[in-house]
């Protein structure tokens, strides 16, 4: 609970950050599982503050409130979000994040640096370059230690941690699996599994066979060519001219894509 004289910020409070600046104001940002609390210190005897919730864009569950780019993001279960001003007034919107989709995705942890971001985003950690933003990710795909919560980085180790305990990941000793992670397309089937490929195809399959509208629904199943720890193996996959980006990373190998409209039909699938 913090006292200046005037107010009072009751309940839990999960997250605070100061905004960058090397002058007065100085801004502090203050989360609870209800709203976000702006603190302007100007050096005065009092200070000025602004309560942001459901009403300025922000949706009702905890919000967490980074730095990032040098200003101040908000991040929880369903996105992350910046303040935005014009002549109506301010509102949180949708903010950009190198190239994922920040609309319900899970932002937990941002830390930002002038080289990189070490982020965790809907319970997978992510290190991203900052000139190249090219995102390094693979050796913590694996990683089953319940949720994670923090990444620290000291030297040449990463401090990461997780529910159920400490991992200590060397960035220098880590070696890159040299083959390539490749798909496997071992069926493809319509309505009443009506087989219209059943065999292993890496990385590409086609099939030349027009499909009557009342088949209008696929069954892709798959498979990698990478067999250590099968279990944890993740895939994402999209429609093309139906979905905008890749699914999530999720542990199944069979998708279904239901009500197809007439034409040609291309499926991307990664692991």
């Amino acid at each position: 609970m913090i006292y200046d004289f005037a107010f009072e910020i009751a309940g839990e409070i999960v997250g605070i950050e100061e905004e960058p600046t090397n002058k007065p104001p100085y801004h502090y940002w203050i989360s609870t599982n209800n709203a976000v609390y702006k603190i302007t210190d100007d050096e005065s005897p009092v200070f000025k503050v602004d309560v942001y919730g459901e009403d300025f864009g922000l949706p009702k569950n905890i919000k967490y409130p980074f730095v990032f780019n040098n200003k101040i993001v908000i991040g929880n279960l369903s996105g992350l979000y910046e303040l935005q001003k014009d002549e109506k007034g301010v509102i949180f919107e949708l903010s950009k994040f190198y190239n994922f989709e920040t609309n319900q995705s899970n932002f937990s942890f941002i830390n930002d640096y002038s080289n990189r971001t070490l982020a965790i985003i809907d319970n997978k950690i992510h290190i991203l370059d900052k000139k190249t933003g090219k995102d390094f990710h693979e050796p913590f795909l694996t990683l089953d230690m319940g949720r994670e919560n923090f990444i620290y980085p000291n030297g040449d180790d990463l401090y990461i941690g997780a529910e159920d305990g400490l991992v200590i990941f060397n960035e220098k000793k880590y070696i890159p699996n040299r083959t390539p992670f490749e798909v496997v397309v071992r069926k493809i089937s319509t309505k009443n599994d009506s087989i219209l490929f059943d065999g292993s195809a890496i990385n590409t399959t086609a099939i030349g066979t027009a499909l009557h509208y009342r088949y209008n629904e696929l069954t892709v199943e798959f498979a990698s060519n990478y067999l250590y720890q099968e279990d944890k193996t993740l895939y994402r996959y999209k429609l093309e001219s139906a979905d905008t980006s890749f699914s999530a990373w999720l542990p199944e190998r069979k998708i279904k894509f239901n009500n197809l409209h007439e034409g040609k039909l291309q499926t991307y699938c990664s692991s």
